[in-house]
Order: C-alpha cells, then structure tokens, then sequence
C-alpha cells in the first residue's frame, strides 16, 4: 500500500499560497468541495491515505484563500462544512495512536498560525479528532496550562484556540473537577465554556438541574440557540424524546427552505410524524408559511399545500413545477397548481420573472387542462387573467396572446 506521502493529490494545485485574490470565493468553494470529493473517495479504499490527505488540505487551504473577501461568510461556510467532513475522514481512519497524534499535531500547527477563523469548527471536533482517551488526555494535559492561566487572569480580550478543545477532552476522559475548577475562575464565561459544567452536571445523573442552567441562558440572543441545542442533546440522551421535542425541537436556526427544516428536524425524531412537526413549524414559523408548501406536498399534505399556494405569496415558478409534477399522475390538480402560477404571475408576483417562465407555465395550463376535459373553462379563466393583468411587462398577456395568434396561424393554413 501507498504511504500518504506518496499519494498524488489532485487537489494540491490548486491550493498553493495565495492562490486565490479578493473576487475568488466562487472559484474558491468549488475547488474546496472538489478537493473534499476526492479525499472522501479515496477514504472508501484507503483510509489512511485519505486522512494524510484531509491533514495536507488543513495545512494548504487557509494559506491559499487568506486574501479573499470573507464578508459575505460564503467562503468561511465552505471551509467550515469542509473542516466538518475532514474531520469525519480523520476520525474513521485505522490508525495507530502515534499516526494519529502525528496528524493531529500538525492540525492543531495549521490551526494556531491560521488567523481568520476559518478552521473554528476545529473546537467542537477535537475529541472526535483524538478519538483516543489516551490522546484526548495528552492534547487536555498539553493546553490546560495554558487555559487555566487565562481563565483565571481575566486579561481583557484574551484568546486561546486550545480552550474548548482541552474542556472537551477533560469531559470526554471523566475529569469533571478539573472542568468546574477552570471555568468557575472565569468571570461571566460564555456560554462555549459554560456548556461544559452544565454536561457535567447531566453527567453525573442531574439532569433536570443541568436543564434549568440551559434555560437561564435561552434569553440571550448569544447563546440561545447553543444551550437549546445543548438542552435537546441531553434530553434524548436521556431518552426523554417528547420533552426534547416540546421544550426544544423547534428552537433552532431555520434552514434556507421549509422542506429542509422539516427533513433536519425529522432526522431527530423519527417516531414524530411529519404531519405534527410541519404543523408546528407553522405556528414557530409565522409570517413565512409560504416556505413550506414543498414540505406539505413532499409528506402528502396536498389539501395543505393547496391552502398555502392560495393564501400566500408562493413562488409561482414552484407552484409551475408542481404543475408538472402531477400533470400525469392528477390532471386536476396539476391544473390547480398552474392556474395559481399564473394567477400569480398576473398579479405581479415571483422573483425576476422572464417571458420563458410564464411560457412554460402556460403551457403546462393547457396541457393539464387537455387532460382533464376543461380546455374551455380553463381559456375562460385565463382570458380573466389576461384581462386584469399586472404582471411585470405584461408577460401574461404576452405569452397568451402569441399563442393564440400562434394557433390561429396555423388553423389557417392548413385551411
């Protein structure tokens, strides 16, 4: 077998100092993910090599893209989802503990001479890193001078990486005093060091107590969605699925869409029904239930999504793929679906609509309407939306009127 060193990394080329200038965050995240590909796929056959590499990618990222803009965050969320995977590859290697030490060693190199915090995932990943007890107590014994020095000093603005990763470690190898000691010599710690004394308390079977401590903390806009996260580790950890989910399910950054915070909480409960927790992300969701109308139709709530597309301002472009989506299976609903884009599109709904959009959703209208016997009510209808239209450049007026001109030129000539 290859030793790492030996093994060529694509991705390398791409990743030399200062590689990347101000504009290159697109090209940037798409080398990274191309680079996380090929490290994954090589993980599949050769482990050990893959965690060589995923070590080199640490060392050469940060230097490569250090002179991008990061003020829109894109390039620090693909560095950080890159630094999640990266780890997993390192944590799944067989390796023998002076291997894994070795890496580790040149990690946490990379990581303090790294000066953007583009590696911080780093904090909550080092136990999953160390893997070992034995290594855990190593990297714990190694930062926790250091820690205990700037703990008790107070010194304004004062900063150390190996904080939260010697905390992590002490918890992980059961040296909760040492925990307590440390961050009790703080004054007001936040709420990263704090965590640990209250995984303590959960530890040693006071669950409720460590419950009520996270609860102190869900009024500050700092901490609120880390100690509610925290709060709901422990409950399922102690089997208490229903109060996770009641106390804490719900209380979560939302993701980009509604169909993806629906499948992200139920990947944590399973045995809830999709149905209860699409309701629920209703009422926490207020004033955005037009996210969810993917998530109603995904889990079978059709009359749902039905009452969602016409009570709010629904992107007519998915309600046109719906359109599509059913345009075999339910003739009629498919026709509800696209009558209501392009009653939306009329109305002057959608973002940045073009002719080729309301094109096709028309034309999907008279093909779901063909299907289902009512090409003449349905010309009715939009006859009324051609009439009252306000969309943008009067797209609907426009792509209606073409193909009625359309159709009757060639009824003529083949007349």
């Amino acid at each position: 077998m290859k030793k790492g060193s030996q093994h060529t990394w694509e991705f390398t080329k791409y990743f030399r100092t200062n590689a990347y200038g101000w504009k290159g965050t697109a090209l940037a995240s798409k080398r990274i993910k191309a680079a996380i590909k090929e490290i994954n796929a090589v993980a599949k056959k050769e482990p050990t090599i893959a965690a060589e590499g995923a070590v080199i990618f640490i060392e050469k990222c940060w230097r490569a893209i250090e002179h991008i803009d990061s003020s829109s965050g894109a390039i620090g969320t693909a560095v950080g989802n890159a630094v999640i995977e990266i780890v997993q590859v390192i944590h799944d290697a067989p390796l023998a503990i002076e291997e894994r030490q070795k890496l580790i060693e040149r990690i946490w190199d990379s990581w303090e001479e790294e000066g953007y915090g583009y590696y911080d995932e780093l904090s909550e990943k080092w136990t999953e890193l160390c893997a070992e007890p034995e290594i855990m107590t190593y990297w714990a014994d190694s930062f926790l001078p250091i820690v205990k020095q700037i703990f008790s000093t107070d010194t304004p603005r004062s900063c150390f990486k190996g904080s939260e990763p010697c905390l992590s470690c002490l918890f992980e190898t059961g040296r909760y005093d040492e925990i307590i000691e440390i961050v009790k010599s703080k004054s007001n710690p936040i709420f990263h060091y704090q965590k640990y004394v209250i995984k303590v308390v959960a530890a040693t079977g006071e669950v409720d107590k460590a419950l009520s401590m996270i609860d102190e903390c869900l009024g500050d806009s700092y901490s609120t969605y880390q100690a509610a996260h925290l709060g709901e580790e422990i409950l399922l950890k102690a089997g208490r699925v229903e109060e996770a989910y009641k106390r804490y399910g719900l209380m979560m950054p939302f993701q980009t869409t509604g169909l993806a915070t629906l499948s992200a909480i139920r990947k944590k409960y399973p045995k809830i029904s999709p149905q209860r927790i699409l309701s629920d992300l209703l009422d926490a969701d207020s004033g955005n239930e037009r996210r969810y109308f993917a998530a109603a139709r995904q889990i079978g709530m059709i009359e749902l999504a039905i009452e969602i597309a016409e009570k709010y301002d629904v992107e007519p472009k998915t309600l046109t793929t719906a359109c599509k989506d059913y345009l075999k299976k339910d003739s009629n609903l498919s026709l509800k679906f696209g009558l209501l884009a392009l009653q939306k599109y009329a109305d002057g709904y959608g973002y940045e609509p073009e002719y080729t959009d309301v094109h096709k959703c028309y034309d999907l209208v008279l093909k779901s309407a063909d299907n289902a016997g009512k090409t003449d009510e349905v010309n009715e209808k939009v006859q009324a939306l051609v009439e009252r239209d306000r969309s943008i450049r009067k797209l609907v007026s426009s792509v209606v009127n073409y193909r009625q001109v359309t159709v009757k030129m060639m009824k003529e000539q083949k007349n």
